[in-house]
């Protein structure tokens, strides 16, 4: 109701969990022109499915009849067989569609943003910008983008949309540039010292791409450093069969920690993040639970005591900031709930990040 009083052209509406039966899809038929679906991993076992078959199946329930679907790049290849099997059969009839690959081109600036390149179906010379968003998976999600932009310019579904003045080569390298993605690989500069990386990693896939991504940020085994130090605030939800121990490998494993620099020192703060308004089903795990699965994946981490700070998150900070140094690591994850914490002591708001 809300977008329909504000007229707008279009919405980019994302499903709030799985996709069959969360809210969102009741939106009619005719208010969808494009639905796509981003890489499939377990998580929301409780509700979704114990496999990622059945939670793609759940997840492809927001396909909608003649529309194109877009299916982004996948871990599991039985999730594309699930997907184009629902939406090419007789109750869909939809159009399915593989998202473009884009090319990363090399860099002067490892950490600025990144040259790409990509042929769509939509424009007829390959579209060249910069991506801004850190990460290798920002990569394939450019590529789900691009190809539902190119969807809405060329499927005949969308032909009333009448966009092919707007929605230009030019207009879509200016908005690659102006992409921003807080709480997801974001870099914030903390006013007491030195600079925080956030991200609301949750489970073992995320965790995976903010593993690799940090492996690009410690120094090299060739530094004249004695040691570096990485600190992690983490917060979880309680989401059986989801466990600590699995989400949190990837941040602690031993190719993570010895491939970059002989000698680096782990610090870790867990934390229970606020409960979110409203939504009692959503639990924060445990800080015991959280110490347990990094001592079993790093027995030599420290770890924060309750003794060493009373006020929570801005104790923690200040805390993993002091044993990093200037020219340590801090890394804030495990939850967007905690990201959103973080936000709210910082005291940004979304115009400000």
């Amino acid at each position: 109701m809300i977008f329909e009083r504000l007229k707008l052209d279009i919405v980019v509406m994302e499903v709030g969990m799985g996709g069959r039966l969360d809210a969102t899809n009741a939106m009619p038929d005719e208010a969808v022109v494009v639905s796509a679906l981003t890489s499939v991993d377990l998580d929301h076992q409780g509700f979704l499915g114990n496999t990622v078959a059945e939670i793609a199946r759940e997840k492809v329930g927001i396909a909608r009849k003649g529309k194109p679907f877009v299916l982004g790049r996948q871990k599991f290849p039985e999730v594309e067989e699930v997907v184009r099997n629902a939406v090419l059969g007789e109750d869909i009839r939809g159009h399915f569609v593989r998202a473009a690959k884009p090319i990363q081109h090399p860099s002067e600036d490892l950490h600025g943003p990144t040259p790409v390149s990509l042929s769509l179906p939509c424009f007829p010379e390959p579209l060249r910008g910069k991506l801004p968003l850190h990460g290798s998976h920002q990569l394939a999600n450019l590529g789900v983008a691009s190809t539902i932009v190119s969807e809405l310019l060329t499927h005949p579904s969308c032909s009333h949309l009448k966009l092919s003045d707007r929605v230009t080569p030019e207009t879509f390298a200016d908005g690659l540039a102006k992409a921003r993605w807080p709480g997801r690989l974001s870099f914030h500069t903390l006013s007491n010292a030195g600079t925080i990386l956030i991200d609301g990693a949750h489970n073992q896939g995320s965790a995976q791409t903010l593993g690799d991504f940090i492996a690009t940020l410690l120094p090299s085994p060739s530094t004249t450093k004695d040691s570096f130090n990485l600190s992690y605030i983490i917060g979880l939800s309680h989401s059986p069969p989801k466990q600590p121990l699995d989400t949190l490998a990837p941040l602690f494993s031993p190719s993570l920690l010895s491939r970059t620099h002989p000698n680096i020192r782990v610090n870790v703060v867990a934390l229970e993040f606020s409960p979110p308004e409203d939504m009692p089903w959503v639990k924060a795990e445990p800080p015991s639970a959280i110490y347990d699965a990094v001592k079993t994946h790093c027995p030599h981490a420290r770890l924060w005591t309750p003794g060493e700070g009373k006020d929570g998150l801005p104790d923690a900070l200040e805390w993993a900031t002091d044993v990093s140094g200037g020219d340590g690591l801090v890394v804030l994850a495990g939850s967007l709930y905690l990201v959103a914490d973080f936000y709210r002591v910082m005291g940004l708001g979304h115009n400000t990040l």
